[in-house]
């Protein structure tokens, strides 16, 4: 595939809305962003920024940490948003976390809109791997995008049998589980991201540590950054068919 443009960098799962509008214009300068959402405010706010910056793919839902004070109504109203996104997300289950038949039942309310209107999701699936697996072939959910996937390495294979992709981390560099999926996950299902403005174990997320995360999956990968960043471009695209990298915001 063949470009007449430069090919940005990709942050497949970013909270966008925190992290200020002067260091989100920079960050748009060289970088495509999936903004992704935990409710209906922050679902509200990915639209209007995704209006004032085209580098912005928008997403709308309902994080599974949000799930036990949230309310069908809240449900109901960001679901009235999914014309002006791309896609759910966040959206999953938690293993680790509170309210988990509320989760389910959230979720599964998400999944079929997602397979209804033919989009995306983004995924948190934390401890929950093989039961979110299980639930996207159930609503038949054509394209996923799994974030800082750490779970089973077996399931890499049914990702890549679906045509799902799973994000890489910045914390790869010291998160020994992340760093064996990335060893073993294909290009061909790579995507990475920041899920910045975030701290983890001392260390703070955001886009613009997207251009030395691809350096290092370059090393892992025994190849050049320039051909993981066209590969990662190239994958967000089987996403998004129709997005478009503007230099200017």
């Amino acid at each position: 595939m063949v470009y007449k443009m430069n090919i940005p960098f990709v942050d497949a799962h970013c909270h966008v809305y925190g992290l200020g509008k002067d260091r989100l214009k920079e960050v748009l300068k060289d970088t495509v962003v999936v903004g992704v959402a935990e409710d209906l405010d922050t679902s509200r706010k990915i639209i209007e920024l995704s209006n004032q910056f085209s580098n912005i793919i928008p997403l709308v839902g309902l994080h599974p940490w949000k799930v036990d004070t949230a309310t069908e109504k809240e449900l109901e109203e960001i679901v009235s948003l999914i014309d002006k996104a791309r896609g759910l997300g966040e959206i999953g289950l938690d293993g680790k976390a509170r309210a988990l038949e509320k989760q389910l039942m959230f979720f599964e309310q998400q999944l079929k809109i997602a397979s209804e209107y033919d989009l995306p999701v983004n995924l948190h699936s934390r401890a929950a791997w093989q039961e979110v697996m299980n639930l996207l072939l159930k609503y038949e959910i054509k394209s996923a995008i799994w974030h800082w996937y750490s779970g089973p390495i077996e399931l890499l294979k049914d990702f890549e049998a679906q045509g799902y992709f799973i994000t890489i981390n910045p914390s790869v560099i010291f998160q020994d589980k992340h760093l064996k999926v990335l060893e073993q996950a294909p290009m061909s299902i790579i995507l990475t991201e920041s899920d910045g403005p975030y701290e983890y174990r001392g260390k703070y997320l955001t886009p613009a540590e997207i251009p030395s995360l691809v350096a290092f999956i370059a090393r892992v990968k025994q190849t050049t950054a320039k051909k993981v960043k066209q590969a990662i471009w190239e994958n967000l695209l089987r996403i998004f068919p129709t997005i478009e990298f503007n230099n200017n915001k």
